[in-house]
């Protein structure tokens, strides 16, 4: 691609997207700041979302880098594939799904300007349900009164990819850890959060739709111990950062989490009252995780050894 390098790469993983391509290039049409490229990267899509991305890209008033995975390997895998072929000084994370406000490439420029020394970027957000009803802000307002909001990310995963940019000197080689089916993004905000700096803006300037078919709801039952896994690698490496109150929070709500996900699968529920039962040594949600053992029912304490345990027991 020839031409000036753009301030902006806009980075876009797609798998089977091809209903949304419209809505992501009127999106990126109607920003006010117009010194960005796309880079598309197609994650071995089995629908028709490399013709749909071609015809958009045929059509756009901005510079498209359109790529193509042979297999799939998650969006982690595709996103790192958009990074290598970045362009710009920014790169400015958008699902294939999500919509920008006009505004939200003129807000990054503005406050990456200004704050020299942000690691990464994040702006609040509205999640948005199939209908288009906005329910909840992305982020909470309790995160933006916190002393550290980069030590929360260990135990909320409140920063949302679409509405994250980060300067592309502080992106390692394949930043994405592509072991992670999910939580990939997570992992990386918790790296350059507590790594370097990390600024929030508080207007919500991107809507993020909750539709089904996400990563979570294709979620197998190991997949749901990752998180925990991701969790205490990051506790491991920032371990002199955190106080012990906040890892022991962050233990506990991992736990909590991948125990509150398998107690409701069949066959999985023995498995997810041991990961309650380890959240509740670590003080967290001690009432609401008892009350989930209980009706998941005696059977779910009973049977031997779980074999399929994903991290070590507290």
């Amino acid at each position: 691609m020839s031409g000036a390098a753009p301030t902006f790469s806009v980075v876009t993983p797609m798998r089977n997207a091809a209903p949304h391509l419209p809505g992501l290039f009127d999106t990126l049409s109607a920003q006010t700041d117009r010194d960005f490229e796309l880079v598309l990267v197609d994650d071995a899509s089995q629908d028709a979302s490399i013709e749909g991305a071609r015809g958009e890209a045929a059509r756009a008033s901005f510079p498209v880098q359109l790529l193509k995975r042979a297999e799939n390997g998650g969006p982690g895998a595709a996103r790192n594939d958009g990074i290598a072929s970045a362009r710009g000084e920014i790169v400015a994370f958008l699902d294939a799904d999500d919509l920008w406000d006009p505004a939200l490439l003129a807000t990054y420029r503005k406050i990456l300007e200004r704050e020299r020394d942000v690691t990464i970027l994040g702006v609040q957000g509205m999640v948005e349900d199939g209908e288009g009803r906005n329910i909840e802000p992305v982020i909470y307002d309790y995160v933006f009164d916190l002393g550290d909001p980069a030590a929360a990310l260990l135990w909320s995963s409140y920063l949302q990819t679409s509405g994250v940019a980060v300067r592309r000197p502080e992106l390692p080689a394949r930043p994405f850890d592509e072991s992670l089916r999910i939580a990939e993004d997570r992992d990386l905000w918790i790296r350059l959060a507590l790594g370097g700096r990390l600024y929030l803006h508080p207007s919500p300037l991107f809507r993020y739709r909750r539709l089904p078919g996400s990563a979570m709801d294709r979620a197998t039952a190991a997949d749901y111990d990752l998180p925990l896994l991701m969790v205490q690698k990051n506790l491991r490496r920032f371990g002199s950062r955190i106080d012990a109150a906040d890892a022991r929070r962050a233990l506990g709500k991992a736990w909590h989490d991948a125990g509150e996900a398998l107690i409701q699968r069949p066959g999985h529920r023995r498995e997810g009252a041991r990961r309650l039962l380890a959240a509740i040594r670590y003080g967290y949600e001690p009432v609401r995780s008892a009350k989930k053992i209980l009706a998941a029912g005696r059977g779910a304490l009973l049977g031997g050894r779980n074999r399929n345990s994903g991290g070590a027991m507290p």
